[in-house]
């Protein structure tokens, strides 16, 4: 019953799936497919009266030309039913084309409402992985249930064909299908768990391979000689896992090809004995025989598609969790208002604990920032830096505690709203290789017009200016060696992009979080000394364990512990003689 209710629920939703991107398409592919099903009963009973009609002629001395009408209309229905069959397969081949791309767009549309604590959580990552291997099923069991349908309609009519003349026959095929499908059952169950217990190690594995197809990975592996070591991990999975499948398909193929070769003993028996009775004429025969194999070949197709609905059902609750996952409601709140002034921001008590960490990274985070104001964050690492920014963001929820925006919780506020104030640079930042220099730096804010001339500020700002002006096609020039004509960004180089694509932003709020760790002391000073210099009416929170860059700040905020030990300018904070002045004193002595 509940095999029988994963069937209808799955068959409804693969069905729905493509209803919605084209009716007609999927309409046309059922009903063509349905009747291309019965072409081959069809062939046969075309066939068998062309047998018998022949040898009446012949038999009886008749004219040859008492045939061409028969003739005449096989070649019609025939040609018709090519026809028809030639259509269901430019359909399906255009449905085909249909699940290499839309059932990733929405994923992907499905991922970009969730928040990236849930992105982060290894159950919906297993559930997601397994959605990517099993993406191109949709279609496959689209046409399973469809198929199902026209083969069991078929498989009927073959029956209803010969049952008065081998009935045994009959009835002992559809005893021979009830062990088949037990079979398949009970070992479609074990490949399902195997594949369900195997997939964090599947991860692993596919995460180390995926390194070999990029430059910068691959790089290190190279020189550090460690491709044999990803390689093995890559074969003992493989080897392990192939083992263990065929090691299950092995005992099922042995007892299925067993019923299989039963049921055609057993026919052959019976129509040996027919023939030789003279019971039925030769036409017969051949239409019996035909029917036979039509009936033999239906029942294994029907126990293959039962079979196969049952491992889809499986695939198909991993496509459909994740489709199903229980979005957040971040575009759901209190929309601000896109006056491109900055807001104040207020921190009660604070707290933040992941999930499966056993002390909270923050706690009794207590801080206001005033609109405007240029706030560094320093602290050894892991001391929280990141995290309390990914807070202020709403890339996390707070574990406790209140983060106020002009008196909103932030937690009531828009995502989309909240995002539209911010411009982020975090230490790890996309580099868009496939996309040009202008695009690279333009992506930071698509909802405005492009604007040539922020652009080329952005990249000034940014340092960036000189270099992509001696590009082959300057701003116009694709950032990755691997499509044509485009070339390789150094590290620094791509760093100073992400920073263009910062300014270009020019949200009320910014954020940078360790930006220019690829960039030399000089450069950084540049870029730095213009975000203290021109950057007015905008709050700029700065991480940062240089503290050349920190000291001209406006106040400098200290975590340690995971908790705020320290606030103040760098003078006030040199002449307090705490955490601050040893940190820094520290740095200086190093540098000299």
């Amino acid at each position: 019953m509940h095999r029988l209710s994963a069937f209808i629920s799955n068959g409804t939703w693969a069905l729905s799936f493509f209803w919605k991107y084209s009716r007609k398409v999927t309409l046309v592919n059922i009903i063509f497919n349905s009747i291309s099903s019965l072409s081959t009963l069809i062939n046969a009973f075309i066939i068998s009266k062309l047998i018998d009609e022949t040898i009446y002629i012949i038999e009886n001395n008749e004219e040859p030309n008492k045939a061409f009408g028969l003739i005449a209309l096989i070649c019609t229905i025939l040609i018709v039913l090519k026809i028809i069959s030639s259509i269901n397969d430019y359909y399906s081949k255009y449905l085909d084309e249909v699940v290499r791309y839309y059932p990733k767009q929405l994923m992907y549309e499905k991922l970009n409402k969730l928040s990236v604590a849930e992105l982060e959580k290894p159950e919906l990552n297993n559930k997601i992985n397994r959605f990517q291997e099993s993406i191109y099923s949709i279609k496959v069991y689209f046409d399973l249930v469809i198929g199902f349908f026209s083969e069991a309609t078929l498989l009927l009519l073959s029956f209803i064909s010969v049952i008065y003349i081998l009935p045994i026959h009959i009835a002992l095929s559809v005893l021979l299908v009830v062990p088949t499908i037990l079979i398949s059952n009970k070992n479609l169950k074990k490949l399902h768990k195997h594949r369900v217990n195997s997939t964090e190690e599947r991860r692993k594995v596919n995460m180390l391979t995926n390194f070999m197809l990029e430059t910068e990975r691959f790089t290190e592996i190279r020189l550090s000689n460690s491709y044999e070591f990803i390689k093995d991990q890559f074969e003992s999975f493989n080897k392990w896992s192939i083992k263990e499948v065929f090691s299950i398909r092995k005992d099922w193929f042995i007892k299925l090809y067993f019923f299989e070769v039963l049921q055609i003993l057993i026919f052959l028996y019976q129509l040996i004995m027919l023939g030789s009775n003279g019971e039925i004429s030769t036409g017969q025969i051949a239409f019996i025989y035909s029917t036979f194999t039509l009936v033999a070949l239906n029942l294994k197709r029907i126990v293959n598609t039962v079979t196969n609905i049952n491992d889809f059902n499986n695939r198909h609750s991993d496509i459909r969790d994740v489709f199903d996952w229980k979005e957040d409601n971040i575009n759901s709140g209190i929309i601000l208002e896109d006056t491109k002034l900055p807001p104040k921001l207020i921190l009660r008590n604070v707290e933040f604990q992941y999930s499966k960490a056993n002390e909270p990274t923050l706690k009794n985070i207590n801080l206001e920032i005033n609109p405007g104001e240029k706030i560094a964050i320093v602290g050894h690492n892991g001391a929280g830096k990141t995290t309390l920014v990914k807070l202020i963001s709403k890339i996390y929820p707070a574990t406790k505690g209140q983060i106020l925006i002009d008196g909103s919780n932030l937690n009531e506020i828009n995502s989309e709203s909240w995002n539209r104030q911010l411009g982020i640079l975090f230490q790890t930042y996309n580099n868009y290789g496939p996309l040009t220099a202008k695009e690279n730096i333009a992506i930071g804010d698509i909802h405005k017009p492009f604007d040539e001339g922020s652009l080329k500020d952005a990249a000034l700002k940014a340092d960036a200016l000189d270099f992509i002006n001696k590009y082959p096609n300057k701003f116009d020039q694709v950032l990755s060696e691997k499509y044509k004509n485009g070339i390789r960004p150094s590290t620094g180089q791509w760093q100073k992009i992400a920073i263009a694509r910062f300014f270009y932003r020019n949200a009320p709020v910014l954020i940078l979080d360790e930006p220019t760790a690829s960039i030399d002391a000089e450069a950084e000073e540049k870029i730095f000394n213009r975000i203290y210099e021109f950057i007015e009416n905008k709050t700029v929170i700065i991480i940062s364990h240089r503290f050349s860059t920190v000291r001209k700040a406006d106040r400098i905020v200290v975590l340690d512990q995971s908790e705020i030990v320290e606030q103040g300018s760098h003078k006030e904070l040199m002449e307090l003689n705490g955490k601050y002045k040893k940190l820094f004193e520290l740095q200086a002595r190093s540098y000299s």
